[in-house]
């Protein structure tokens, strides 16, 4: 169990460095709030925790799942929303036709 924990601590910092590498690349077209860097960060490591849930299942293990946490952190939300996507039609949810009540 230690040794999970620290696996996901790791892929939510990779995700978190990837989040931060494409902030600060994407400086000099857009200026950097600290808002935007946090909460990107905040939201590539909950990707990058997310992503090793998913990797644990598909018994994915070593470094790709590392260097795919890290390429989340890099896409940031589009990974979050394909991954909804695809588990909501697994489940057999159309999340495009639903409306709110």
């Amino acid at each position: 169990m230690r040794e999970n924990i620290f696996q996901i601590v790791i892929g939510g910092l990779l995700a978190a460095l990837g989040s931060m590498a494409r902030q600060l690349n994407r400086m000099n077209k857009e200026p950097l709030r600290p808002v935007t860097f946090i909460s990107g960060s905040f939201i590539a490591a909950f990707t990058g925790v997310i992503f090793y849930f998913i990797a644990e299942y598909f018994q994915i293990n070593g470094s790709l799942v590392y260097a795919a946490a890290g390429i989340c952190g890099w896409v940031g939300p589009s990974v979050l929303d394909s991954l909804a996507k695809k588990v909501f039609k697994m489940a057999g949810i159309d999340i495009n036709n639903e409306k709110d009540e």
